[in-house]
């Protein structure tokens, strides 16, 4: 399976920090997820379009928006959720939207109580086969 046949995530990364603050770190977090994905077989390529309608908070700017070809494998997912999950936990006001091939978007949202094993599970079930 070539990494384009594989199911695509579009994950957009918002924030209440300053453009030139946000855009260093979303730089950083983006590579990590080109090279943990590509090393299953999926790639990370840039987004044309803006996250999903409803997916920001008010005062929070959805500042990069990526598309993930992940592989349906419990590692990779989990590589995933970690790289995403450290970005959001890193400051106040940041949260990242997965956008699901079956219509589901999820949010890491910083602050909240979600489990990464709870994320996991909700991206892998909803993943197609």
């Amino acid at each position: 399976m070539t990494s384009s046949e594989l199911p695509a995530i579009e994950i957009s990364f918002s924030s209440s920090e300053s453009a030139q603050t946000v855009e260093r770190n979303t730089r950083v977090v983006k590579r990590d997820l080109r090279d943990r994905i590509s090393a299953y077989g999926g790639r990370v390529v840039a987004a044309t379009e803006p996250g999903p309608p409803g997916s920001r908070s008010a005062g929070v700017a959805t500042v990069g928006t990526v598309l993930a070809h992940v592989p349906v494998a419990l590692q990779a997912v989990v590589d995933m959720v970690k790289i995403l999950n450290a970005w959001v936990t890193e400051r106040a006001g940041r949260q990242v939207a997965l956008a699901l091939p079956d219509g589901t978007t999820l949010e890491i949202v910083y602050g909240a109580a979600t489990t990464e094993a709870t994320l996991v599970s909700a991206v892998l079930e909803r993943l197609p086969d």
